[in-house]
């Protein structure tokens, strides 16, 4: 077995605080991502990676099956933001479910984000995880692909991100 090691984070090693603080009851200000009812996201105050973040129930439990449901779905809320950069501008959400993936159709990879994205894939996991039949644009999946939108949009933002316009895929036959 190999030793991960991290010598940037002997310092907290060496000087941890031992004031009874809690990290996550008076976490410091500017290490918080976000504080929600049920759960906060911090950044790591000595990361093993390039932004790494913990994210934490509020409640203090001892394991994670003792949280209640509202508190799980908010600390792990199965839903995955995706930056797409290398061969092309898009973003995705991958929830446990659906793959939903928007692309700015430009064919520029020179910004980092795109004012306005075309939905380009939308999968079913459970029916498809091999994602063989894309659903984008088809007019029975509207519903879904507009939550998905939705959820997507929202995300961009928490990210930093301004709200993008998204055009609706053209129905694929």
């Amino acid at each position: 077995m190999e030793r991960l090691w991290a010598p940037w984070r002997l310092e907290y090693i060496e000087r941890a605080p031992d004031d009874g603080r809690c990290i996550f009851c008076s976490p410091e200000e500017e290490l918080l991502v976000h504080r929600g009812e049920a759960a906060l996201v911090l950044l790591n105050k000595f990361p093993y990676a390039s932004a790494h973040v913990m994210v934490a129930p509020v409640r203090h439990v001892g394991r994670y099956d003792e949280l209640t449901d509202a508190e799980a779905r908010a600390t792990w809320p199965n839903r995955h933001l995706i930056q797409i950069s290398e061969s092309m501008t898009g973003r995705a959400i991958r929830t446990q479910d659906w793959t939903y993936c928007v692309a700015d159709t430009s064919g520029s990879t020179k910004q980092s984000a795109a004012k306005t994205y075309t939905e380009y894939q939308m999968y079913d996991q459970r029916a498809d995880p091999n994602e063989l039949v894309n659903l984008a644009g088809r007019k029975e999946y509207r519903a879904k692909a507009d939550e998905l939108q939705a959820q997507l949009k929202k995300l961009l933002v928490a990210a930093g991100e301004p709200e993008p316009e998204i055009v609706t895929a053209k129905l694929y036959p």
